[in-house]
């Protein structure tokens, strides 16, 4: 799982305050969290595969939201390295959703991205 701290550092160096775990964060809206589930991809060996949630709230409005999600959307789209651990990944991104929420003031959005990851 080495595309996380590559995911981590793509998303930090182009402003979209993100975390994988928030339990020891403070929080500073807006905000995303990440989680992500294992594809089963037995098929290749070294090979894996991902899909990848990306959850954005704020407080207000979607503006920022909708501003993050351009981000995101731009720095993932069919984006690919080589990682120092001889790894290659790949990001895709697949959709948005908005997320309904009991709060009017709370805004939420939904992000997927497919992560391919291959070893040498």
């Amino acid at each position: 799982m080495n595309f996380l701290g590559a995911l981590d550092k793509l998303l930090t160096d182009n402003g979209i305050n993100y975390t994988l775990d928030l339990a020891n964060d403070v929080v500073t809206f807006p905000f995303w969290e990440g989680e992500y589930q294992e594809i089963d991809s037995s098929d290749e060996q070294g090979y894996h595969e991902y899909v990848f949630t990306l959850t954005g709230t704020n407080k207000g409005t979607y503006s920022r939201l909708i501003k993050d999600l351009e981000i995101i959307r731009k720095i993932t789209m069919n984006h690919t390295e080589i990682l120092e651990s001889g790894h290659g990944i790949a990001f895709y991104y697949e959709h948005m959703q908005m997320i309904p929420s009991q709060d009017e003031q709370i805004k939420r959005m939904e992000i997927t991205l497919t992560i391919k990851e291959w070893s040498v």
